[in-house]
């Protein structure tokens, strides 16, 4: 687990300190896209209907994207991290019928298009959230967490991110085990 929350967190330091990604639906004003920006992300989301490799090139390329967008970058970074290899199923899923997509790293791999409730996977599952840029335990009590150096402590919209993630169904849309 340690390792899964060092993998976590080089794969989100890309988003403080190589390319700062911008979202139409940022909290902060200075991290919205104009109207012209928003239009592109648009339109590129219409020509590549989940597309996680030309996804994460259009964000590290342009620095826009929405929680999809990130996602596919932390995806794409944790799949080339060696020290998951052999014990990790990735997971790219999202909210079923809702607006908001995260990477899971879990031990055994999901089906395509299963939907499921965090509740359901192991306590070793980790939630990588590209788009608040936090990782977290989901299924892991604050005492395991504290105990065992695995706690990450939420900012207001990181615990509503959390909370939806938690209690919301989740369908898988892309799942790799290494193996």
């Amino acid at each position: 687990m340690k390792i899964r929350k060092h993998a976590a967190i080089n794969t989100l330091s890309f988003f403080k300190k190589i390319v700062h990604v911008r979202s139409s639906n940022a909290i902060n004003p200075f991290k919205c896209l104009t109207r012209n920006e928003y239009r592109a992300l648009k339109k590129f989301r219409e020509s590549h209907p989940f597309s996680i490799h030309d996804s994460m090139v259009y964000t590290t390329r342009t620095g826009i994207g929405n929680c999809g967008e990130k996602a596919s970058v932390c995806y794409t970074s944790l799949m080339s991290n060696p020290t998951l290899l052999f014990d990790s199923s990735l997971i790219i899923c999202e909210i079923h019928g809702g607006d908001h997509g995260v990477v899971v790293i879990n031990d055994v791999p999901l089906k395509t298009n299963n939907l499921f409730y965090m509740r359901h996977l192991r306590k070793t599952t980790m939630v990588v959230d590209g788009w608040s840029e936090d990782w977290y335990f989901p299924n892991l009590d604050l005492k395991d967490s504290l105990a065992n150096h695995l706690a990450n402590f939420p900012n207001p919209l990181q615990l509503a991110k959390r909370h939806k993630i938690k209690s919301s169904i989740l369908i898988c849309h892309r799942c790799h085990q290494n193996l």
